[in-house]
């Protein structure tokens, strides 16, 4: 992360594993908490910006996905919302 974005973070949990035989690639997708840094543009990153899960823009199909799979998996995680 530091590489592409100038941002150190600290990896706190594995969200999700997924296994493509498709395209033989496995993909690890973290929850992460922002550490240290300031971000700087890369040849990977140009800019970063946060949104709410409901107003993401275009993404592709396997990005948007894995968002949601992992948004899942938060919210089964999470305690019950007070009324």
């Amino acid at each position: 992360m530091r590489e592409e974005t100038g941002l150190s973070v600290q990896a706190t949990r594995l969200l999700l594993l997924e296994n493509s035989n498709e395209i033989h690639k496995v993909t690890l997708t973290y929850l992460c908490t922002g550490v240290s840094g300031t971000f700087t543009p890369s040849d990977e990153v140009a800019t970063i910006r946060y949104f709410d899960p409901g107003a993401l823009p275009d993404l592709s199909r396997e990005q948007r996905t894995t968002i949601e799979k992992a948004l899942e998996v938060l919210k089964q995680d999470s305690p019950p919302q007070r009324a």
